[in-house]
C-alpha cells in the first residue's frame, strides 16, 4: 500500500483541532491515524510541513533563480531544487541562499569535467511542493513584500538570464535579460521603473522558434521557443542597476574584468 503524504495543510489544520480535542476525535473526522496525529502533537512534523514559505531576499532570489537557470525537478521519490552552471560565483550564491532558507548546511558543489559546468542540488519535498503548486502570480506576493526580495529576485535572475556587455571599444555598457516569457519580462520591466527609477527598453523578440544558434564548442542548438530580449541601454540605467541590483557574478558585474 503506498503511505499517504501529508501536506502543510493537513498538518496545520490538524495542529489546530488537537487544540481544542483528543487524537481519537480528531483522527475520526480528517481520515489521520491516531499514531500519525500523536506524533505531531510530539513535534513530529510530516516532511512537507517543515519548510514554510515566508517573504525574505533568500526565497526571492531562488525564485529568480527557478524562473531562469535553476530548476525544481522530481525523479522518482526524491525532489530536488538544481543548478548547473559555468560560474563558480553563481553556484555557490545559490547553494548559500538554499541553505538559509532550509536552515540546512551548505551542500558540496560539484564540477562536471565533461560539461565544464558547476552543479549544486538540495533534496525538499515541501519547497519542491510549494513551488509546483502556486503560479507566477502567487509568487508576486513573496517577491514585492519588501524592496530587499524586489532586489534579490532580480539578482537571481538576471544571475541566470542576464548579460553585461561593453561595446563601442568600452564607451557603452548594455544590461540584456532574455527569457521566453514575455510576462516576466514585462514584469521585470515593470519592477525597474517603479523600485528603482530604471528605464528599459523592450521586450523585443530576439530569437524565433526553430532558428540555429552556434555554442562556443561548436555545437548547434535549436530554440525551442521564441526568445526575447529586454534591454537597459542608458549609462545612468545601467549605473543605478549595477549599483542598486547588481551581480553575484564577477564576470557580469565587471566585464572589463
Amino acid at each position: 500500500m503506498k503511505r499517504r503524504r501529508y501536506s502543510t495543510a493537513d498538518y496545520t489544520e490538524a495542529m489546530e483541532l488537537l487544540k481544542h480535542m483528543g487524537t481519537r476525535k480528531a483522527s475520526k473526522l480528517l481520515g489521520i491515524p491516531r499514531s500519525t496525529l500523536i506524533n505531531w502533537k510530539h513535534g513530529q512534523k510530516p516532511w512537507q510541513a517543515k519548510w514554510t514559505p515566508k517573504p525574505t531576499k533568500e526565497l526571492a532570489y531562488i525564485i529568480g533563480v527557478l524562473m531562469g537557470d535553476g530548476t525544481a525537478v522530481k525523479h522518482g521519490s526524491h525532489y530536488e531544487l538544481r543548478l548547473v552552471v559555468r560560474d563558480r560565483e553563481f553556484a555557490e550564491e545559490f547553494n548559500k541562499m538554499v541553505a538559509k532558507l532550509l536552515n540546512r548546511k551548505e551542500n558540496k558543489i560539484k564540477y562536471l569535467c565533461n560539461r565544464k559546468m558547476w552543479a549544486v542540488k538540495f533534496g525538499s519535498i515541501a519547497f519542491y511542493e510549494w513551488f509546483k503548486n502556486n503560479d507566477f502570480n502567487d509568487f508576486k506576493y513573496y517577491i514585492e513584500r519588501t524592496f530587499e526580495c524586489v532586489k534579490y529576485f532580480l539578482r537571481g535572475l538576471y544571475d541566470s538570464e542576464g548579460s553585461h556587455i561593453i561595446v563601442r571599444s568600452g564607451n557603452r555598457s548594455i544590461i540584456n535579460l532574455y527569457n521566453s516569457n514575455l510576462e516576466l519580462l514585462h514584469y521585470v520591466k515593470y519592477l525597474l521603473i517603479k523600485y528603482f527609477g530604471i528605464k528599459a527598453n523592450g521586450p523585443y523578440l530576439n530569437r524565433k522558434a526553430g532558428s540555429y544558434s552556434a555554442k562556443k564548442d561548436g555545437s548547434v542548438i535549436i530554440s525551442k521557443k521564441d526568445r526575447y530580449v529586454l534591454s537597459i541601454r542608458r549609462l545612468e540605467d545601467v549605473n543605478v542597476f549595477l549599483i542598486k541590483v547588481g551581480f553575484s557574478i564577477t564576470r557580469k558585474q565587471d566585464p572589463l574584468r
